[in-house]
Protein backbone atom coordinates (compact mmCIF):
# COMPACT_ATOMS: atom_id res chain seq x y z
CA UNK A 1 0.00 0.00 0.00
CA UNK A 2 1.15 3.59 -0.54
CA UNK A 3 2.93 5.24 2.40
CA UNK A 4 0.07 7.66 3.02
CA UNK A 5 -2.37 4.84 3.86
CA UNK A 6 -2.36 4.59 7.65
CA UNK A 7 -3.52 1.81 9.95
CA UNK A 8 -3.40 -1.98 9.97
CA UNK A 9 -4.45 -4.64 7.49
CA UNK A 10 -4.38 -8.38 8.10
CA UNK A 11 -2.66 -10.17 5.23
CA UNK A 12 -5.79 -12.30 4.70
CA UNK A 13 -7.62 -9.10 3.77
CA UNK A 14 -4.76 -7.38 1.97
CA UNK A 15 -6.96 -7.06 -1.11
CA UNK A 16 -9.20 -4.65 0.81
CA UNK A 17 -6.17 -2.48 1.54
CA UNK A 18 -5.19 -2.52 -2.12
CA UNK A 19 -8.73 -1.64 -3.18
CA UNK A 20 -8.83 1.24 -0.71
CA UNK A 21 -5.47 2.55 -1.95
CA UNK A 22 -6.56 2.19 -5.57
CA UNK A 23 -9.37 4.73 -5.09
CA UNK A 24 -6.84 7.29 -3.88
CA UNK A 25 -4.48 6.46 -6.74
CA UNK A 26 -7.31 7.08 -9.21
CA UNK A 27 -8.11 10.44 -7.62
CA UNK A 28 -11.54 9.31 -6.46
CA UNK A 29 -11.10 10.22 -2.79
CA UNK A 30 -10.63 13.26 -0.59
CA UNK A 31 -10.44 11.44 2.74
CA UNK A 32 -11.84 8.08 3.76
CA UNK A 33 -11.57 5.10 6.06
CA UNK A 34 -12.39 1.39 5.82
CA UNK A 35 -12.66 -1.27 8.48
CA UNK A 36 -13.32 -5.02 8.41
CA UNK A 37 -14.33 -7.18 11.36
CA UNK A 38 -13.89 -10.95 11.01
CA UNK A 39 -14.95 -13.39 13.71
CA UNK A 40 -15.04 -10.54 16.19
CA UNK A 41 -11.55 -9.30 15.36
CA UNK A 42 -10.70 -5.97 13.73
CA UNK A 43 -8.64 -7.21 10.76
CA UNK A 44 -8.64 -4.04 8.63
CA UNK A 45 -8.52 -0.51 10.01
CA UNK A 46 -7.25 1.95 7.40
CA UNK A 47 -7.57 5.65 6.74
CA UNK A 48 -6.02 8.25 4.44
CA UNK A 49 -6.47 11.62 2.82
CA UNK A 50 -7.82 14.85 4.24
CA UNK A 51 -10.66 15.83 6.54
CA UNK A 52 -11.20 19.18 4.82
CA UNK A 53 -11.85 20.20 1.24
CA UNK A 54 -8.87 22.56 1.24
CA UNK A 55 -6.65 19.51 1.95
CA UNK A 56 -4.86 21.12 4.88
CA UNK A 57 -5.92 18.72 7.68
CA UNK A 58 -4.95 15.06 7.45
CA UNK A 59 -7.52 12.37 8.17
CA UNK A 60 -6.57 10.82 11.49
CA UNK A 61 -7.27 7.58 13.30
CA UNK A 62 -10.17 9.13 15.22
CA UNK A 63 -11.63 11.22 12.37
CA UNK A 64 -15.38 10.81 12.00
CA UNK A 65 -17.71 11.70 9.14
CA UNK A 66 -21.46 11.99 8.54
CA UNK A 67 -22.74 8.78 6.94
CA UNK A 68 -26.25 9.88 5.88
CA UNK A 69 -28.56 6.88 5.34
CA UNK A 70 -26.00 4.37 6.54
CA UNK A 71 -27.25 5.64 9.91
CA UNK A 72 -30.35 3.52 9.25
CA UNK A 73 -28.32 0.34 9.80
CA UNK A 74 -27.83 1.34 13.43
CA UNK A 75 -31.44 2.49 13.80
CA UNK A 76 -32.47 -0.95 12.55
CA UNK A 77 -30.30 -2.65 15.15
CA UNK A 78 -32.11 -0.61 17.81
CA UNK A 79 -35.43 -1.83 16.42
CA UNK A 80 -34.25 -5.44 16.46
CA UNK A 81 -33.23 -5.03 20.08
CA UNK A 82 -36.75 -3.85 20.95
CA UNK A 83 -38.08 -6.93 19.19
CA UNK A 84 -35.64 -9.19 21.02
CA UNK A 85 -36.78 -7.79 24.38
CA UNK A 86 -40.46 -8.26 23.59
CA UNK A 87 -41.08 -4.52 23.67
CA UNK A 88 -42.58 -4.52 20.17
CA UNK A 89 -44.30 -7.11 18.01
CA UNK A 90 -43.79 -7.10 14.25
CA UNK A 91 -47.44 -7.82 13.54
CA UNK A 92 -48.86 -5.31 16.02
CA UNK A 93 -50.10 -1.94 14.78
CA UNK A 94 -47.63 0.89 15.25
CA UNK A 95 -50.47 2.71 16.99
CA UNK A 96 -50.41 0.14 19.80
CA UNK A 97 -47.19 1.79 20.98
CA UNK A 98 -47.75 5.23 19.50
CA UNK A 99 -51.51 5.95 19.63
CA UNK A 100 -51.32 9.28 17.77
CA UNK A 101 -50.00 7.45 14.72
CA UNK A 102 -53.47 5.97 14.10
CA UNK A 103 -54.66 9.30 12.63
CA UNK A 104 -55.60 9.73 8.99
CA UNK A 105 -56.08 6.06 8.08
CA UNK A 106 -52.93 4.64 9.71
CA UNK A 107 -54.47 2.62 12.56
CA UNK A 108 -53.72 -0.73 10.94
CA UNK A 109 -50.16 -0.11 9.74
CA UNK A 110 -47.90 -2.76 11.26
CA UNK A 111 -44.53 -2.44 12.94
CA UNK A 112 -43.24 -4.88 10.31
CA UNK A 113 -44.05 -2.35 7.61
CA UNK A 114 -41.51 0.10 9.02
CA UNK A 115 -38.66 -2.41 8.73
CA UNK A 116 -39.36 -3.02 5.02
CA UNK A 117 -40.25 0.56 4.01
CA UNK A 118 -43.88 -0.30 3.37
CA UNK A 119 -45.83 1.98 5.74
CA UNK A 120 -46.79 4.37 2.96
CA UNK A 121 -45.28 7.23 5.02
CA UNK A 122 -41.86 7.62 3.38
CA UNK A 123 -41.30 11.28 4.17
CA UNK A 124 -42.92 14.39 5.60
CA UNK A 125 -45.90 15.99 3.92
CA UNK A 126 -46.09 18.89 3.63
CA UNK A 127 -42.29 18.95 3.35
CA UNK A 128 -40.15 19.95 6.29
CA UNK A 129 -37.17 22.24 6.28
CA UNK A 130 -33.76 20.89 7.19
CA UNK A 131 -33.65 22.89 10.46
CA UNK A 132 -37.08 21.45 11.34
CA UNK A 133 -35.50 17.98 11.44
CA UNK A 134 -33.65 19.06 14.57
CA UNK A 135 -37.00 19.18 16.42
CA UNK A 136 -37.91 15.60 17.33
CA UNK A 137 -41.39 16.33 18.65
CA UNK A 138 -42.28 18.33 15.55
CA UNK A 139 -41.11 15.52 13.26
CA UNK A 140 -43.02 12.72 14.94
CA UNK A 141 -46.13 14.86 15.34
CA UNK A 142 -46.15 15.50 11.59
CA UNK A 143 -45.63 11.82 10.78
CA UNK A 144 -48.44 10.83 13.11
CA UNK A 145 -50.87 13.31 11.54
CA UNK A 146 -50.33 12.68 7.83
CA UNK A 147 -52.03 10.19 5.51
CA UNK A 148 -50.24 7.30 3.74
CA UNK A 149 -49.05 7.90 0.20
CA UNK A 150 -50.15 4.40 -0.90
CA UNK A 151 -52.07 1.54 0.77
CA UNK A 152 -49.72 0.36 3.53
CA UNK A 153 -48.15 -3.04 3.04
CA UNK A 154 -48.94 -3.18 -0.68
CA UNK A 155 -45.68 -1.69 -1.96
CA UNK A 156 -42.30 -0.45 -0.78
CA UNK A 157 -41.04 3.10 -1.06
CA UNK A 158 -37.71 3.88 0.57
CA UNK A 159 -38.36 5.85 3.77
CA UNK A 160 -35.41 8.17 3.24
CA UNK A 161 -36.53 10.82 5.70
CA UNK A 162 -39.00 9.00 7.97
CA UNK A 163 -37.43 5.60 8.71
CA UNK A 164 -35.21 6.76 11.54
CA UNK A 165 -37.97 8.75 13.21
CA UNK A 166 -40.44 5.85 12.98
CA UNK A 167 -37.97 3.46 14.61
CA UNK A 168 -36.76 6.13 17.00
CA UNK A 169 -40.24 6.95 18.26
CA UNK A 170 -40.84 3.26 18.99
CA UNK A 171 -37.60 3.32 20.98
CA UNK A 172 -38.76 6.37 22.90
CA UNK A 173 -42.28 5.06 23.53
CA UNK A 174 -41.09 1.65 24.78
CA UNK A 175 -37.89 2.50 26.66
CA UNK A 176 -38.21 6.16 27.57
CA UNK A 177 -34.87 6.85 25.88
CA UNK A 178 -34.14 8.85 22.78
CA UNK A 179 -32.60 6.73 20.05
CA UNK A 180 -29.26 8.52 20.36
CA UNK A 181 -29.13 7.76 24.06
CA UNK A 182 -30.24 4.17 23.42
CA UNK A 183 -27.38 3.65 20.95
CA UNK A 184 -24.76 4.86 23.41
CA UNK A 185 -26.13 3.22 26.55
CA UNK A 186 -27.25 -0.12 25.16
CA UNK A 187 -24.27 -1.07 23.00
CA UNK A 188 -21.97 1.62 21.58
CA UNK A 189 -20.37 2.63 24.87
CA UNK A 190 -19.92 -0.99 25.93
CA UNK A 191 -18.18 -2.11 22.75
CA UNK A 192 -16.23 1.14 22.37
CA UNK A 193 -17.82 2.05 19.03
CA UNK A 194 -17.38 5.58 17.72
CA UNK A 195 -20.91 5.98 16.38
CA UNK A 196 -23.26 8.79 17.36
CA UNK A 197 -26.82 9.80 16.57
CA UNK A 198 -26.71 13.26 18.06
CA UNK A 199 -23.03 14.07 18.36
CA UNK A 200 -21.87 15.81 21.57
CA UNK A 201 -20.40 19.22 20.89
CA UNK A 202 -17.20 18.04 22.59
CA UNK A 203 -16.61 15.70 19.63
CA UNK A 204 -17.22 18.19 16.82
CA UNK A 205 -13.50 18.80 16.30
CA UNK A 206 -13.11 15.23 15.02
CA UNK A 207 -15.72 15.50 12.25
CA UNK A 208 -14.45 15.66 8.69
CA UNK A 209 -15.99 18.22 6.39
CA UNK A 210 -17.85 16.62 3.49
CA UNK A 211 -17.41 17.72 -0.11
CA UNK A 212 -20.95 18.08 -1.50
CA UNK A 213 -20.01 19.47 -4.91
CA UNK A 214 -21.42 16.45 -6.78
CA UNK A 215 -25.16 17.12 -6.84
CA UNK A 216 -27.91 14.56 -6.82
CA UNK A 217 -30.67 15.14 -9.35
CA UNK A 218 -34.25 13.89 -9.07
CA UNK A 219 -36.92 13.74 -11.74
CA UNK A 220 -39.49 16.44 -10.85
CA UNK A 221 -42.47 14.14 -11.51
CA UNK A 222 -41.11 11.24 -9.43
CA UNK A 223 -42.15 10.12 -5.97
CA UNK A 224 -38.48 10.42 -5.02
CA UNK A 225 -38.71 14.16 -5.74
CA UNK A 226 -41.80 14.41 -3.59
CA UNK A 227 -40.03 12.60 -0.76
CA UNK A 228 -36.52 14.00 -0.93
CA UNK A 229 -36.26 17.21 -2.97
CA UNK A 230 -36.88 19.48 0.03
CA UNK A 231 -34.05 17.80 1.94
CA UNK A 232 -31.57 17.95 -0.94
CA UNK A 233 -32.50 21.54 -1.80
CA UNK A 234 -32.05 22.63 1.82
CA UNK A 235 -28.68 20.89 2.02
CA UNK A 236 -27.52 22.80 -1.02
CA UNK A 237 -28.84 26.12 0.28
CA UNK A 238 -27.61 25.78 3.87
CA UNK A 239 -24.36 23.85 3.34
CA UNK A 240 -23.34 24.86 -0.18
CA UNK A 241 -20.59 22.63 -1.56
CA UNK A 242 -19.22 21.66 1.84
CA UNK A 243 -20.79 20.27 5.00
CA UNK A 244 -18.45 22.11 7.34
CA UNK A 245 -19.07 21.81 11.07
CA UNK A 246 -16.18 24.09 12.01
CA UNK A 247 -18.02 27.34 11.23
CA UNK A 248 -21.43 26.59 9.70
CA UNK A 249 -24.11 26.68 12.43
CA UNK A 250 -26.56 24.72 10.25
CA UNK A 251 -24.02 21.93 9.81
CA UNK A 252 -23.29 21.87 13.53
CA UNK A 253 -26.98 21.68 14.32
CA UNK A 254 -27.45 18.86 11.81
CA UNK A 255 -24.81 16.58 13.34
CA UNK A 256 -25.67 17.33 16.96
CA UNK A 257 -29.39 16.67 16.43
CA UNK A 258 -30.83 13.16 16.61
CA UNK A 259 -31.82 12.46 13.00
CA UNK A 260 -31.54 8.66 12.93
CA UNK A 261 -32.07 8.27 9.22
CA UNK A 262 -29.48 10.78 8.10
CA UNK A 263 -27.10 12.44 10.56
CA UNK A 264 -25.16 9.58 12.14
CA UNK A 265 -21.47 10.38 12.65
CA UNK A 266 -18.83 7.69 12.97
CA UNK A 267 -15.47 6.21 12.14
CA UNK A 268 -15.36 3.23 9.78
CA UNK A 269 -14.09 1.25 12.76
CA UNK A 270 -17.12 2.17 14.86
CA UNK A 271 -19.50 1.31 12.04
CA UNK A 272 -17.89 -2.10 11.53
CA UNK A 273 -17.87 -2.80 15.27
CA UNK A 274 -21.62 -2.30 15.43
CA UNK A 275 -22.09 -4.43 12.32
CA UNK A 276 -20.07 -7.15 14.02
CA UNK A 277 -22.89 -7.68 16.53
CA UNK A 278 -25.06 -8.99 13.70
CA UNK A 279 -22.17 -10.71 11.93
CA UNK A 280 -21.56 -12.80 15.04
CA UNK A 281 -25.08 -13.94 15.71
CA UNK A 282 -25.94 -11.13 18.11
CA UNK A 283 -22.78 -11.17 20.21
CA UNK A 284 -19.74 -8.96 20.66
CA UNK A 285 -16.67 -9.91 22.67
CA UNK A 286 -18.58 -12.62 24.49
CA UNK A 287 -21.56 -10.46 25.41
CA UNK A 288 -24.95 -11.13 23.83
CA UNK A 289 -26.95 -8.19 22.50
CA UNK A 290 -29.47 -10.08 20.36
CA UNK A 291 -30.78 -13.61 20.28
CA UNK A 292 -29.45 -15.43 17.23
CA UNK A 293 -33.03 -16.08 16.13
CA UNK A 294 -33.53 -12.32 15.75
CA UNK A 295 -30.44 -12.10 13.54
CA UNK A 296 -31.85 -14.94 11.44
CA UNK A 297 -35.15 -13.07 11.21
CA UNK A 298 -33.37 -9.98 9.91
CA UNK A 299 -32.01 -12.02 6.99
CA UNK A 300 -35.46 -13.23 5.89
CA UNK A 301 -37.03 -11.57 2.89
CA UNK A 302 -39.94 -9.30 3.70
CA UNK A 303 -40.58 -7.71 0.31
CA UNK A 304 -38.82 -7.74 -3.06
CA UNK A 305 -40.33 -5.54 -5.73
CA UNK A 306 -39.94 -2.29 -7.60
CA UNK A 307 -39.43 0.37 -4.95
CA UNK A 308 -41.62 3.40 -5.62
CA UNK A 309 -38.96 5.88 -4.50
CA UNK A 310 -35.68 4.20 -5.38
CA UNK A 311 -37.13 3.40 -8.79
CA UNK A 312 -35.57 -0.05 -8.90
CA UNK A 313 -36.26 -3.55 -7.54
CA UNK A 314 -35.16 -3.69 -3.91
CA UNK A 315 -35.04 -6.76 -1.71
CA UNK A 316 -35.73 -5.93 1.91
CA UNK A 317 -35.07 -8.07 4.93
CA UNK A 318 -35.97 -6.83 8.38
CA UNK A 319 -34.36 -3.42 8.52
CA UNK A 320 -31.64 -4.12 5.93
CA UNK A 321 -31.23 -4.73 2.24
CA UNK A 322 -30.58 -8.32 1.20
CA UNK A 323 -28.43 -9.82 -1.53
CA UNK A 324 -30.25 -9.72 -4.86
CA UNK A 325 -29.75 -9.46 -8.61
CA UNK A 326 -29.36 -5.71 -8.10
CA UNK A 327 -26.91 -6.12 -5.19
CA UNK A 328 -25.14 -9.36 -6.17
CA UNK A 329 -23.45 -10.33 -2.93
CA UNK A 330 -22.62 -14.06 -3.07
CA UNK A 331 -23.61 -14.59 0.55
CA UNK A 332 -27.27 -15.66 0.84
CA UNK A 333 -27.80 -14.12 4.29
CA UNK A 334 -25.83 -10.91 3.79
CA UNK A 335 -27.31 -7.68 5.13
CA UNK A 336 -26.42 -4.24 3.78
CA UNK A 337 -27.30 -0.60 3.44
CA UNK A 338 -25.50 2.53 2.36
CA UNK A 339 -25.87 6.27 2.44
CA UNK A 340 -25.89 9.29 0.16
CA UNK A 341 -22.23 10.10 -0.31
CA UNK A 342 -20.99 6.51 -0.66
CA UNK A 343 -20.71 5.13 2.88
CA UNK A 344 -21.80 1.54 3.35
CA UNK A 345 -22.07 -1.28 5.87
CA UNK A 346 -22.18 -4.92 4.72
CA UNK A 347 -22.69 -7.81 7.13
CA UNK A 348 -22.37 -11.56 6.47
CA UNK A 349 -23.47 -13.70 9.42
CA UNK A 350 -22.28 -16.92 7.76
CA UNK A 351 -18.61 -15.91 7.52
CA UNK A 352 -18.92 -13.70 10.63
CA UNK A 353 -17.54 -10.80 8.62
CA UNK A 354 -18.63 -7.22 8.08
CA UNK A 355 -17.09 -4.12 6.57
CA UNK A 356 -17.74 -0.41 6.85
CA UNK A 357 -16.52 2.30 4.51
CA UNK A 358 -16.86 6.06 5.10
CA UNK A 359 -15.70 8.83 2.69
CA UNK A 360 -16.00 12.60 2.80
CA UNK A 361 -15.98 13.15 -0.97
CA UNK A 362 -19.67 12.50 -1.45
CA UNK A 363 -20.95 10.89 -4.62
CA UNK A 364 -24.66 11.18 -5.42
CA UNK A 365 -25.40 7.45 -5.79
CA UNK A 366 -24.45 4.58 -3.49
CA UNK A 367 -25.01 1.77 -5.99
CA UNK A 368 -22.49 2.19 -8.75
CA UNK A 369 -20.02 4.11 -6.57
CA UNK A 370 -16.71 2.67 -7.79
CA UNK A 371 -15.04 3.15 -4.41
CA UNK A 372 -17.37 1.13 -2.22
CA UNK A 373 -17.88 -1.37 -5.04
CA UNK A 374 -14.13 -1.90 -5.30
CA UNK A 375 -13.86 -2.48 -1.56
CA UNK A 376 -16.87 -4.80 -1.65
CA UNK A 377 -15.36 -6.97 -4.37
CA UNK A 378 -12.10 -7.18 -2.45
CA UNK A 379 -13.84 -8.09 0.80
CA UNK A 380 -15.96 -10.76 -0.89
CA UNK A 381 -12.98 -12.32 -2.62
CA UNK A 382 -10.95 -12.23 0.59
CA UNK A 383 -13.69 -14.13 2.41
CA UNK A 384 -13.89 -16.63 -0.44
CA UNK A 385 -10.11 -17.05 -0.36
CA UNK A 386 -10.33 -18.04 3.31
CA UNK A 387 -12.48 -20.91 2.11
CA UNK A 388 -9.89 -22.04 -0.43
CA UNK A 389 -10.77 -20.04 -3.52
CA UNK A 390 -8.01 -18.29 -5.55
CA UNK A 391 -6.65 -15.07 -3.99
CA UNK A 392 -8.27 -11.83 -5.18
CA UNK A 393 -6.89 -9.47 -7.77
CA UNK A 394 -8.15 -5.88 -7.72
CA UNK A 395 -8.04 -3.66 -10.80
Amino acid sequence: MPNDIQGVCDERFAAVGRAFARSFEKGEELGAAVAVMHEGELVVDLWSGYKDVARTQPWREDTMVVVASTTKTVASLCGLMLLDRGLIDLDAPIAEYWPEFAANGKAEILVRHIFCHATGVPSFEPPMSLPDLNDWDLCVTKLAAQAPWWPPGTATGYHANSYGHLIGELVRRTTGKSIGRFVREEFADEIGADFWIGLPESELHRVANADLSSKRKLEPDSMAYRAEAWFINDMQELFGNELRVSDNPHARAFVTAEIPGASGVCTARGLAQIGSILANGGTYDGRRYLDEAIVDLATQEQMYEHDLILGAPTRYGLGYGLASKEVPLPFPRALHWGGFGGSVLVIDPDSKTCWGYVPNLWQPEVLGDSRNSRIGVAAVMSIQALEGDPPPSIE
